[in-house]
């Protein structure tokens, strides 16, 4: 008998439960709000989000059929089971007879467990929705809305799907991204690039070949000045544009406090608004074509880097030590040293100097007069063949005169004077027309770094034809002139 007891109070226990939940699902709230709620329209959306439409709009179609279902098995279940109480309580049962109505109450109460797993599944789809609607709404959530509200018209579709590339890049949320490169990530590459050339450690080599390297480097980091100036121009002429895609996020984030159903019935509204907005910016589409410029760019001056830290730099520094190299200064030296002394012209050189040499004038030939140059060669504080030929780029020849002063004026003062400086710019020129001509292959990427703007390189590097790209394509971002 205590266990029949026992059975009993654990079948009422158990057809409580499932009134309750029947009943719950039916009267709760936020569940019956889905019963005004045409889900057939807001299935983009609802993908969107990661919701399965097709469950939801099952759970919305039978969540009160099937509570319905399980109240009235319910109510069968309790009749039976005040009908078995009374019985006993009449002691009108044998004890064999109670043991067999009880055990097929259970069974009977067995068979409720599917619906009961149904309701459950029905209230966490419905009531997990409404909450994930309120949750994860975003500007993000509008785009199949405005996508389609596009796609009713051909130009209109053209329109959005170029609109939305040019706000894709310039806009920092994330959830528009994707594979897409922003405005953002080409200012952090191109920072990332700058902070690089900066850190160039040029080798031990005479300071000429160092003035001109530097004059390459200094090219590079005014280019990224341009870089980071026209990244800025497109932000700033897209400022309106992005002032209106902010309004709509801003009302967005007001709706998440609203019921879901309210959301939904404003989202058709908002979805139109975010369509219209981008279209806007549809009309500043070139600022796609700008930016393959800046792309492709900022690929030939990771290019050019590469080329100097890992070829050019080792190159010169070997080449300037090497005994039989052009790029020795000594060679140059020598060669300017033994050329003055040289000839008809040479030994008449070489009487006026003993004749003019005094005391008060420092001895000159050929030994001294090589390493007057050699001294000049490696020691020169400026080149002024650096694209402008004009003497005054070093002002005054002033370190000239510091290493040649203790000869006599005007001569051989001034001769030497004019030597020193032809041995510069004949110097120089080598030097740069090894920069121009240098040749290395390009290397593979081993410091672990992402190439996101290209992966395609060229057979070869040839750094003077490198420069001239470079260059030239500044110099058409320099012309472009964004709209404000």
């Amino acid at each position: 008998m205590e266990n029949t007891k026992e059975s009993i109070a654990g079948i009422k226990t158990f057809l409580n439960r499932c009134r309750a939940e029947a009943q719950n699902i039916s009267r709760d709230p936020v569940i019956r709000l889905w019963n005004s709620v045409e889900i057939e329209k807001y299935t983009s959306v609802l993908d969107d989000l990661g919701i399965n439409h097709r469950e939801l709009l099952k759970a919305a179609n039978d969540y009160q059929k099937t509570a319905g279902a399980m109240l009235r098995a319910v109510i069968t279940r309790e009749n039976e089971l005040e009908n078995l109480e009374a019985d006993l309580r009449l002691g009108t049962l044998s004890v064999k007879d109670t043991a067999a109505m009880t055990a097929k109450l259970q069974h009977d109460c067995r068979e409720l467990q599917p619906l009961q797993a149904t309701i459950r599944k029905y209230a966490a789809i419905l009531f997990g929705t409404a909450t994930a609607i309120q949750e994860k709404l975003s500007l993000h959530t509008l785009i199949p809305l405005a996508r389609a509200e596009a796609a009713k018209s051909a130009r209109h579709r053209e329109m959005f799907e170029e609109g939305f590339k040019v706000y894709r890049l310039v806009t920092p949320d994330s959830n528009f991204l994707g594979q897409d490169v922003t405005i953002d990530d080409y200012r952090a590459k191109a920072e990332q690039l700058e902070a690089k050339f900066r850190k160039l450690e040029l080798p031990r080599i005479p300071e000429l070949g160092k003035i001109i390297i530097m004059y390459q480097i200094d090219t590079c980091l005014a280019v990224f000045k341009d870089i980071h100036s026209f990244l800025g121009s497109v932000t700033h002429s897209l400022r309106g544009e992005i002032k209106k895609i902010d309004a709509i996020s801003a009302a967005i984030d007001e709706l998440r406090s609203k019921p879901f159903s309210e959301i939904l019935s404003s989202l058709p509204k908002e979805g139109k608004r975010l369509h219209k907005s981008i279209n806007e910016f549809f009309y500043k589409s070139s600022y796609m074509k700008e930016t393959e410029n800046v792309a492709l760019l900022l690929y030939n001056l990771k290019t050019l880097y590469e080329a100097l830290r890992y070829s050019y730099l080792p190159h010169i520094a070997k080449a300037t030590k090497e005994p039989k190299s052009r790029l020795n200064p000594q060679i140059i030296a020598f060669e300017h040293g033994h050329g003055y002394f040289k000839g008809l012209k040479g030994i008449i050189r070489r009487f006026k100097i003993a004749f003019l040499s005094t005391e008060a004038s420092e001895s000159l030939n050929e030994e001294i007069l090589a390493q007057k140059i050699f001294i000049a060669l490696t020691t020169c504080p400026d080149y002024y063949c650096c694209g402008n030929k004009e003497p005054a780029r070093i002002p005054a020849f002033a370190f000239i005169d510091g290493i040649i002063g203790n000869f006599r004026k005007p001569y051989p003062y001034e001769d030497i004077f004019l030597l020193t400086k032809n041995a510069i710019d004949a110097y120089g020129s080598l030097i740069e027309r090894d920069f121009s001509v240098f040749q290395t292959e390009p290397r593979p990427e081993i410091d672990g770094e992402e190439n996101a703007l290209s992966s395609i390189m060229a057979p070869e590097v040839i750094l003077g034809r490198l420069m001239v790209k470079i260059e030239s394509r500044i110099d058409h971002l320099r012309s472009l002139q964004p709209q404000n």
